[in-house]
């Protein structure tokens, strides 16, 4: 399961934790997760998300792409055929 955060350049991770932290309803859903949500073995004591490494962004690997693309016409382009063909 993956959460993604679509948050303003000015988001604190740590208020918004502080403030989860003392809100009773988030108290009580957090509490009711846990019993369908298992931590991952690497995560620390108490947490259920952990930070994702980023792998890539599809946005770059098309530009890669696009770029590659373009470099296999440019020499498919300059190959001459036999006999002047």
């Amino acid at each position: 399961m993956v959460q993604v955060l679509d948050v303003a350049p000015d988001f604190s991770l740590a208020t918004r934790q502080a403030a989860d932290a003392a809100n009773p309803d988030i108290l009580a859903w957090e509490e009711l997760m846990w019993r369908f949500q298992l931590a991952l073995p690497f995560a620390g004591a108490g947490e259920k998300w952990v930070r994702m490494t980023r792998l890539f962004l599809l946005r770059e690997a098309l530009s890669v792409r696009d770029l590659n693309l373009g470099a296999d016409a440019a020499v498919e382009g300059s190959e001459s055929e036999p006999n002047g063909g």
